[in-house]
């Protein structure tokens, strides 16, 4: 094992790649305390092929879906989605006016692009749309703090069927 200071590495760095190469543990460290392992990269590692899961394994449609008991909003979760459209609606939007100093204009408008925002407009919904769902987090959090608080009661077999039924109901919806 070799420990280098990571400073006196930069000027030694295809040395000690070479050492690496040849199975010397090599180890940079900051002010004596090891912060980085050089590691060759074994070329003998067949690549990775998909798909050893398919057909074992099943997503529901549903399964990033917000329960209905805790939507906070019209519009679906999510920021910016990878074909840049925004999401279905029922078609009703309203125009608001913000005005901006430039510093955040010119920030907006870097993290639209930079985010993959289609607008300006998809960007503050999105925060909208996060802040909506701070504020359900917030009221469920509240509302288990609450639960917590009060008295324990014992579930029976009737509360656990009627909990089954209820799960069962909201399956075959969906």
């Amino acid at each position: 094992m070799e420990i280098v200071d990571i400073h006196e590495a930069g000027s030694r760095l295809a040395k000690l790649v070479g050492r690496a190469l040849e199975g010397v543990d090599v180890i940079l460290a900051r002010a004596g305390k090891p912060v980085v392992r050089l590691v060759p990269i074994r070329r003998d590692d067949p690549p990775r092929e998909g798909g050893q899961w398919k057909g074992r394994v099943r997503v529901a449609d549903d399964f990033d879906a917000t329960p209905e008991e805790f939507a906070v909003g019209p519009a679906p979760a999510g920021g910016a989605n990878p074909e840049n459209v925004e999401p279905e609606r029922d078609g009703r939007m309203t125009t608001m006016t913000i005005s901006l100093p430039d510093e955040m204009k010119a920030f907006v408008e870097t993290q639209v692009i930079e985010e993959g925002y289609a607008s300006a407009g998809e960007y503050f919904r999105a925060l909208v749309r996060e802040a909506q769902r701070r504020r359900a987090r917030q009221a469920l959090e509240a509302k288990l703090l609450e639960g917590l608080q009060g008295p324990a009661v014992e579930m029976t077999r009737e509360d656990w069927d009627s909990i089954g039924r209820e799960a069962a109901e909201r399956h075959t919806r969906k």
